[in-house]
């Protein structure tokens, strides 16, 4: 999806990853513990990110948008590639998840993130479970979409199994696309 050098995918992802991080927390306030951090103290960096959303949470609109200056990136990148591609791309997952859950209420877990030099010391599986074990107890399922088989295979050892499976457009990147739930534990 992003042109260029790796320096320049990765400069563009950091600064997408800001605009995301400051949209979301303007939600924070109605929607309690939907960003989740784990912070190492002695490195003094963030190691792990992922959110937790209502399925009724609203999606950002126009105005939340040009708030947190995601437009920039038409600026930094031109409208013709990368911001254009991520719009479609953001209707065909929107469109995905619609064909797939429809309108039940649940969870979606979305942009978890682990530092590549801190996978797999038990990170992201200690704040996923943490989130959970949260879905657990509002007794709600929870779902999510991901696009590594690798990850397939860690989800799954978290309770998810696979509900769709599909590739998306070739003008999208053509890449394979897994639409995983799981369903509350009631102890």
């Amino acid at each position: 999806m992003f042109p260029g050098g790796i320096e320049e995918r990765v400069d563009f992802l950091e600064w997408l990853f800001e605009r995301n991080f400051y949209m979301l927390h303007g939600y924070q306030d109605d929607y309690d513990g939907l960003m989740r951090c784990t912070y190492d103290d002695e490195a003094k960096e963030l190691v792990s990110f992922l959110v937790l959303a209502d399925s009724s949470m609203p999606r950002p609109g126009l105005c939340a948008l040009l708030q947190v200056g995601i437009f920039a990136g038409v600026f930094k990148c031109g409208w013709g590639g990368v911001m254009q591609r991520m719009v479609a791309t953001k209707d065909w997952f929107d469109a995905r998840y619609k064909e797939v859950i429809g309108n039940t209420y649940m969870l979606l877990l979305e942009r978890m993130t682990v530092l590549p030099s801190y996978q797999g010391q038990g990170v992201g599986s200690r704040a996923l479970g943490k989130a959970l074990k949260d879905a657990d107890a509002a007794g709600l399922p929870c779902i999510l979409s991901t696009q590594l088989a690798r990850n397939v295979t860690f989800y799954k050892r978290a309770g998810f199994h696979v509900v769709d499976e599909s590739v998306a457009p070739e003008e999208l990147g053509g890449y394979q696309n897994w639409i995983m739930k799981r369903e509350p534990t009631v102890k």
